[in-house]
C-alpha cells in the first residue's frame, strides 16, 4: 500500500515492549522504519523520519494529547493504525 502511494504513515499500537521490538524488526525486513514513539516525544524531528510508530496501549493513554499533537501532523487518509491485538 505504500509503494502504491495510498499509505504514508503506519502507526501501531501493541501491549508490550517486546512486541514493539518485534514490529521493528520486522518492519526492516520490508524496507520501513518503525520508531518507538515515546522515545521520541522531545525530538524536533528531522526532514526524513520515521515510516511509522509502535507506541504500547499504556504509552498512548499516559501520553494522550501529545500523541493526538503528533498524529495532527499526518493526513488520516494517509496513514494506517494498526492495533496488534495478539
Amino acid at each position: 500500500m505504500q509503494q502504491e502511494g495510498r499509505v504514508k504513515h503506519i502507526l501501531v499500537f501493541c501491549h508490550r515492549n517486546s512486541i514493539m521490538n518485534q514490529w521493528r524488526e520486522s518492519s526492516k525486513k520490508i524496507g520501513l522504519t518503525l520508531k518507538d514513539w515515546e522515545s521520541g516525544l522531545n525530538d524536533e524531528g528531522s526532514t526524513k523520519g520515521p515510516d511509522g510508530w509502535i507506541v504500547t496501549y499504556q504509552g498512548a493513554c499516559r501520553n494522550n494529547k501529545e500523541l493526538q499533537l503528533s498524529l495532527n501532523k499526518w493526513p488520516q487518509k494517509e496513514t494506517l493504525a494498526i492495533a496488534d491485538e495478539a
